[in-house]
């Protein structure tokens, strides 16, 4: 289920600076609330290391009380990517818990201007996302498997967030790595982890669908919605945070982002069901 506080759905978009509800410029992250299709704009300031552009909430641990999101830390941070809560009576971001560093063991980082505020290590510059399956901590992050910043996903997983273990690529059944894989969403659906990302191919590409039974090994993509790539980027992202009613399942697409691709289209939010027999079939 998404997050709910203070009687809203609460959901993190932090792409599209063009977009009305996220000020990236002002030095300020928004928090989208979703309540039958009304959107509503939710100031938070981020002034402990400026928080993070590329902040997601992380369903496991958030309740009705308490929003938790990861993202990088920047600034006197040096560098990583870090557990970050949502202080609602200050309206801000705090950083809870560091969970990597850039030089986190196994970690692939082979962009040619692999430096990043100073430091040698990985640059974590992407989506990151952290979910707790069968008992572990997921922690999904942005790999540059190219000179060229061909985007991947590696993770690293734990018992407990203060013990994550190194960095591995996760494996995609017929994937081609020549593409770029931007991030993965992911989900604890029982008895499967179910991966909701946007995959660049070429000129086209889309939002994907992917399955795996160890957090690890996924399953063959399943394209869910086809849109254009420009330089490795998909016009369309989606949003995380996933509803679940019985075998239904929800989830929110940012389509026709200008500020990733040159469009015409307008920039709009769509909401995507699928059926939960749609993904477990999945190999």
């Amino acid at each position: 289920m998404p997050i709910v506080c203070e009687g809203k759905h609460y959901y993190y978009v932090g792409i599209a600076p063009s977009m009305k509800f996220w000020h990236a410029r002002s030095g300020t992250i928004q928090v989208l609330s979703i309540d039958d299709q009304l959107f509503e704009d939710e100031l938070c300031s981020t002034d402990q290391y400026d928080g993070a552009h590329n902040m997601c909430i992380c369903q496991s641990l958030s309740t009705a009380g308490e929003i938790y999101a990861v993202g990088g830390i920047k600034k006197g941070g040096k560098g990583g990517i870090a557990l970050y809560r949502l202080d609602l009576l200050e309206r801000r971001w705090v950083i809870s818990t560091r969970l990597v560093y850039p030089s986190h063991p196994g970690g692939i980082e082979r962009r040619s201007a692999a430096c990043f505020l100073g430091n040698t290590g990985m640059q974590l510059d992407g989506l990151s996302c952290l979910t707790k399956f069968r008992g572990e901590w997921f922690l999904f992050a942005r790999s540059n498997i190219g000179a060229d910043g061909r985007r991947y996903v590696q993770v690293c997983k734990g018992p407990n967030l203060d013990s994550l273990g190194p960095f591995q690529l996760v494996h995609i059944n017929h994937y081609d790595v020549s593409n770029d894989v931007y991030v993965f969403h992911t989900y604890d659906l029982g008895d499967v982890m179910l991966a909701i990302t946007p995959v660049s191919i070429g000129k086209g590409g889309g939002i994907y669908a992917c399955t795996s039974t160890d957090g690890i090994s996924f399953s063959r993509l399943l394209l869910l919605m086809p849109c254009e790539s420009h330089a490795g980027r998909t016009s369309h992202m989606p949003i995380y945070g996933l509803e679940i009613k019985g075998e239904e399942l929800r989830f929110y697409i940012q389509e026709n982002i200008a500020s990733r691709v040159k469009t015409t289209e307008p920039e709009i939010i769509r909401a995507y069901e699928m059926k939960r027999s749609d993904v477990l079939e999945l190999r």
